[in-house]
Formats: structure tokens, C-alpha cells, sequence
């Protein structure tokens, strides 16, 4: 189920519920065709409501969970110090996060912990992933938030951490 407000994915389209009545429901197109991200396109979408009885309804937000999993992925060499670029990346979600949700910042849940990850990307780089909470119309915001603290931090440090230049990107 969804409420007005509620960033729900119905049949491959994804936005925030604006209006719901007896036949419809229409929503603020978030992603869409033209965006690579997950800001709202301007585009409404209206189906009917008979569509929810056929199509698998996801609801990224409401009451029970107010925050979905996002990722940041930064592409790093495989000599770079990764408990350097772990905390770097770990200290610029918590910045974020206490100024974001600065009534949430004494009730720890483990759900909503931040993680750093690494992954193989190619021959010449990784990637140093960071997984954090975020409220869903928030994942671009939130995103770059993190990449501005956590960047200067990192380029402070080139003999721990090195970046892909030029071609070999």
C-alpha cells in the first residue's frame, strides 16, 4: 500500500505519490528517461488503480522503515591505504548524517549503520563503496554531501590514496 508522499515503483515507474483517488493515482516522475539520477523529472504519471491489483507495488518509503540503502561508489588504485579510505568515507557520512538527522544521532540502530566495501572494478582500479540510510528523496543530495566532505580529505593524502587521471579512467 502507499499513502500520498510515498516515493513508489509501479510497473517500471518510479516517483512520489501526489494524488490518490477512486479510479487513479499520480505521481511525480523521480529517474525517468532523461535523468541519471534520482531527482523528480516534472513528468506526472497517472494509472489506474486496477493496475496495483496486477503489478508488484514497491514503496521506498512510510512509517515501518523511513530510510532506504544507498551507495557512493569511488574508484581508487589497489596500493591505496583502505582503512585510511574507509574512515575518510565513514567520517564524511557521519558528518552528513548528524546534520542531516540530528534527532536521530543518539538512537543507534544497526539497520541504519554506514559500511564501507571493496569491490573489483578492473585491472588498474577498485572501488571503495560506501553504503548508508538515506530518506529516498534524498539519495542525490545525500550523495553529493558525502563526496564533499569525503574528497578533499582523500586528495589531502595522495601517498594513501590515489586517484584514476587522464585516459586510464
Amino acid at each position: 500500500m502507499y499513502l500520498v508522499g510515498d516515493r513508489i515503483q509501479i510497473k517500471g515507474f518510479r516517483g512520489d505519490v501526489v494524488e490518490i483517488s477512486y479510479l487513479d493515482t499520480s505521481i511525480l516522475e523521480c529517474s525517468g528517461d532523461y535523468l541519471g539520477n534520482d531527482r523528480r523529472s516534472g513528468r506526472v504519471i497517472r494509472f489506474p488503480n486496477s493496475l496495483i491489483l496486477k503489478e508488484e507495488v514497491t514503496n521506498y518509503s512510510g512509517p515501518q522503515m523511513p530510510f532506504i540503502r544507498n551507495e557512493t561508489p569511488l574508484q581508487i588504485a589497489y596500493t591505496s591505504d583502505l582503512k585510511f579510505v574507509e574512515n575518510c568515507l565513514l567520517e564524511a557520512e557521519q558528518k552528513d548524517f548528524k546534520e542531516q538527522y540530528p534527532y536521530l544521532t543518539t538512537h543507534k540502530n544497526d539497520e541504519w549503520e554506514p559500511m564501507v566495501y571493496f569491490r573489483i572494478n578492473t585491472y588498474a582500479w577498485m572501488e571503495a563503496v560506501v553504503s548508508y540510510p538515506v530518506e529516498p528523496t534524498d539519495t542525490t543530495g545525500r550523495r553529493n554531501r558525502i563526496l564533499k566532505y569525503a574528497l578533499p580529505k582523500l586528495n589531502e593524502a595522495p601517498g594513501k590514496v590515489q586517484f584514476p587521471e587522464g585516459t586510464l579512467r
